[in-house]
């Protein structure tokens, strides 16, 4: 029975969801060090982009956050669908904002921490509700057939993308938040406490960290200038503690990525193609309701 371990929570930057291209940013360094966007061989007859292998099976918090054009793919290619079907049928293209995660629950970007704090930074985007008692019945019923509709085109659209990606992503996920368990991160983890301490956050573990945290991050809508630097002050005490913790974690995702690729080549080589195929798919081109 593996221990109970440490979490970090999700804290995400609000943003509106947006076409994604097939490039990644200029100067993208891939795994092992591999600059621009060509291919990682990471087992023998196994090519993946790192576009791919950052966007779904990161080793790190930094690298999880590298610009990537397949990550939120799915739910990109899904509400450009669902916004052109409704579009051809005469509705306001609507879909919800998509949120993109900065501290992921087991794998904290630290250098993100370091810079910029726990704070949510921007405005949520938000999508004017449809005031429906303003609509005829007439309009309603074809506002809700379109909703439902467009809806099931959408997802057929990602549908095959969705089939390769779940079952590995969820091997993947469950295989990296098994290894807190692992001797190397416990060992680590023994100095964290003392380590907050040491810089006058007195709490007894890692969730009494984020209860403290909250408390300074969320004091106040408009803080004062002293508050603000207090806020990354806190927010850089957990990084000086944490990354112990995390480089013992890095050094084990990274090693264990190379099994998990070499026992799931076959598949991944599916999701490779099935992402190819995505992208590849008009970003502007509507689906049928009515396609089987």
């Amino acid at each position: 029975m593996l221990p109970a371990a440490p979490s970090v929570r999700r804290r995400g930057l609000v943003a509106g969801l947006t076409l994604l291209t097939l490039a990644c940013s200029p100067g993208h360094q891939g795994i092992g060090g591999t600059k621009g966007n060509g291919p990682i061989t990471p087992v023998k007859g196994l090519s993946l982009s790192p576009d791919l292998v950052s966007g779904y099976f990161s080793a790190s918090g930094k690298e999880q956050n590298t610009p990537s054009a397949i990550r939120h793919l799915a739910e990109s290619r899904f509400g450009e669908a669902f916004a052109a079907c409704n579009r051809q049928r005469g509705f306001p293209a609507e879909f919800s904002p998509q949120e993109i995660e900065r501290h992921d629950e087991h794998m904290p970007d630290l250098p993100y921490i370091q810079a910029h704090g726990f704070d949510i930074a921007g405005a949520p985007v938000t999508i004017p509700p449809v005031d429906y008692n303003k609509m005829s019945q007439g309009e309603q019923d074809a506002r809700n057939k379109a909703t439902v509709e467009c809806s099931d085109a959408a997802r057929r659209t990602v549908q095959a993308f969705k089939d390769q990606l779940d079952p590995l992503y969820g091997r993947w996920q469950a295989a990296i938040e098994s290894l807190q368990g692992n001797d190397a991160v416990i060992k680590a983890y023994a100095g964290f406490v003392t380590c907050l301490h040491g810089n006058g956050i007195n709490v007894p573990d890692e969730e009494g960290y984020f209860r403290y945290s909250d408390a300074v991050v969320f004091a106040g809508n408009n803080p004062t200038p002293d508050q603000a630097a207090r806020k990354l002050q806190v927010a850089r005490v957990y990084v000086t503690c944490i990354t112990p913790v995390e480089n013992a974690r890095i050094a084990l995702r990274t090693s264990y990525r190379q099994t998990f690729f070499s026992d799931n080549a076959d598949a991944l080589r599916g999701l490779q193609q099935a992402a190819n195929d995505l992208l590849r798919t008009s970003q502007t081109g509507s689906p049928t309701p009515n396609a089987s």
